[in-house]
């Protein structure tokens, strides 16, 4: 990750679809009106602690509650951690499918 946290503002695109279960999924683009209601403790811990994966993930998992996606938090919860972190690095910040981190 980089040194300067990235918020899913950051980049447009059209959402990032994953598989849980049988059910696909997709992660819609984060939109300004949501970056305003989440707590500020969790962009807080990011700008922090800008290398680290769990702030990150924590203010990911932060927008998705906010968004009111339960459902597809507790789809995210049912993959393997690395799926996970691919799935939420491709959404969050923007990182392509390839990307090793």
């Amino acid at each position: 990750m980089s040194t300067t946290p990235k918020q899913p503002t950051d980049h447009k695109g059209t959402g990032v679809k994953f598989k849980s279960g049988a059910k696909t999924y997709t992660l819609p683009p984060v939109e300004e009106s949501v970056v305003e209601k989440v707590p500020g403790k969790f962009t807080y811990d990011v700008t922090m602690n800008p290398d680290s994966d769990e702030a990150q993930i924590r203010l990911a998992f932060a927008y998705l509650d906010v968004m009111g996606k339960p459902a597809m938090r507790d789809a995210l919860l049912e993959l393997p951690t690395g799926e996970m972190m691919t799935v939420l690095g491709r959404w969050f910040l923007g990182e392509s499918e390839g990307s090793s981190e």
